[in-house]
């Protein structure tokens, strides 16, 4: 998979992801909330720990998914913008497909709509500008992405499939 590849599905992606992470987050904070009085009943001691512990503990794990969720946010800004520079060496309608897409989010009946073309011929223009920016060597796409972008498939990457 090269570079502007990885790009664009991690663009498709990322919306998602930040709202797994903002669930989990969520009931992270919902067990926090629930467990915190049952702990002091239990005169501050639990086999898993003193409360304090327990509290802090969590609070760690609370502020590393907050973590997570903006560094993740800050990705998806370089991948938006990686994105819309790699458009800019499409043609137009290919372009505009590739960004109301990966970056606007819509569908591709959306588009085909809001462009007045067929599914089957969107879906051809699409295949197209794909297959041009797969053809963009990586290191043209490296200077389109901020120098600590993570530039390999992660752990998760891989577990899922993506390569």
């Amino acid at each position: 998979m090269g570079l502007a590849t990885l790009v664009l599905a991690r663009c498709l992606a990322a919306d998602g992801e930040v709202e797994a992470l903002t669930i989990q987050h969520e009931q992270e904070m919902d067990v926090a909330t629930s467990v915190g009085q049952p702990l002091q009943d239990a005169g501050d001691r639990h086999a898993a720990g003193t409360h304090s512990e327990k509290v802090a503990n969590g609070a760690c794990e609370l502020a590393g998914i907050l973590g997570e969720i903006e560094a993740r946010k800050q990705r998806r800004s370089a991948e938006i913008l990686c994105v819309s520079r790699m458009v800019k060496r499409l043609p137009v309608t290919q372009g505009r497909v590739i960004h109301l897409y990966y970056i606007k989010r819509l569908t591709l009946t959306a588009i085909a709509r809001r462009m007045n073309f067929s599914y089957g011929y969107l879906r051809r223009v699409k295949a197209d500008g794909l297959a041009a920016l797969e053809k963009l060597p990586d290191e043209e796409v490296e200077a389109m992405l901020p120098p600590d972008y993570p530039k390999t498939l992660t752990e998760r990457e891989v577990a899922g499939g993506r390569g």
